[in-house]
């Protein structure tokens, strides 16, 4: 062997170190990393590095915080209750001021995270802050949504509505190019066809439907939202008990109805519609203006 072999010194296992405050000696994984230090580790132990920040929390938890705080941006003296709660302060609060800690966050996130506006909302559940116009709405405003912590999207239904109209005016043209080369394909269209096969094949009583008498008979009114058709509006017919549900394709289960109004019915019956599902052309016709 060679004699570098033999004069090679063998490194310990386990590298030590000794808490500064309980005094032992223990291995360094027992120190937790920091790269503020020369050795990479924190120069007490986890325990009495935790058993520290317990006290120190404890003892704020006794001193009421001040009444007024300067705010280390702009110097001004503001009231406490102008500063974000962060229990990791002497005094519980922010060193900067919302207004300041707000234009920070927006310079460095491209937006504002109101987070004790958005911890307040989730302790109060009738109350939700939405990210789109930055305000704080009752809940039933929020849609649904199985994924969010609170069950509810996190921007409100209009802005939800606002930002769907404009992304559909700025991309509806490609929408629907990319729609018709997808329908062109022999193979999309008779999925298609078997979709409404399937839809359809449980239809007990299907009618020759005369769609102009159903016109005469109701006139350009629109059976969801009680409102008139406008010419300039788009004009579908939809069946009051819909063909998923078994519903008859009869002209006496039939009324015209705005298209918008019919996509937002879906597959319910009028019953099981909200009032905000029902409310028409009107909200589309404000927003286009």
């Amino acid at each position: 062997m060679s004699k570098l072999y033999h004069t090679a010194v063998q490194l310990p296992l386990f590298v030590f170190k000794v808490c500064i405050r309980c005094g032992i000696e223990q291995i360094a994984e027992q120190f937790s990393k920091d790269p503020r230090y020369q050795d990479g580790r924190k120069s007490a132990c986890q325990i009495c590095h935790n058993a520290k920040r317990r006290e120190t929390v404890a003892t704020r938890e006794h001193i009421p915080p001040p009444l007024a705080k300067v705010c280390s941006t702009c110097g001004i003296e503001q009231d406490i209750e102008q500063f974000y709660q962060d229990r990791a302060k002497p005094d519980s609060h922010e060193y900067r001021c919302k207004t300041c800690k707000d234009a920070s966050d927006r310079l460095r996130h491209g937006r504002t995270k109101p987070r004790q506006k958005r911890q307040n909302a989730i302790r109060n559940s009738s109350k939700k802050w939405c990210y789109g116009c930055s305000k704080t709405k009752r809940l039933d405003e929020f849609s649904v949504a199985s994924d969010k912590a609170d069950g509810r999207n996190t921007r409100c239904r209009q802005c939800v509505a606002e930002h769907n109209h404009l992304n559909w005016s700025e991309n509806g043209e490609r929408y629907l190019a990319q729609h018709k080369e997808w329908y062109a394909k022999p193979e999309n269209r008779l999925k298609v066809i078997e979709l409404n096969r399937r839809r359809t094949a449980h239809i007990f009583q299907y009618d020759e439907v005369d769609y102009a008498a159903i016109l005469e008979r109701d006139g350009m009114w629109c059976y969801i939202c009680e409102q008139a058709i406008m010419p300039d509006q788009s004009l579908e017919f939809d069946h009051v008990i819909p063909l998923s549900r078994k519903g008859p394709h009869a002209e006496d289960n039939i009324k015209p109805t705005h298209k918008i109004c019919n996509r937002r019915k879906h597959d319910r019956l009028l019953e099981e519609m909200t009032p905000y599902q029902r409310r028409g052309m009107g909200l589309s016709l404000i927003r286009r203006c």
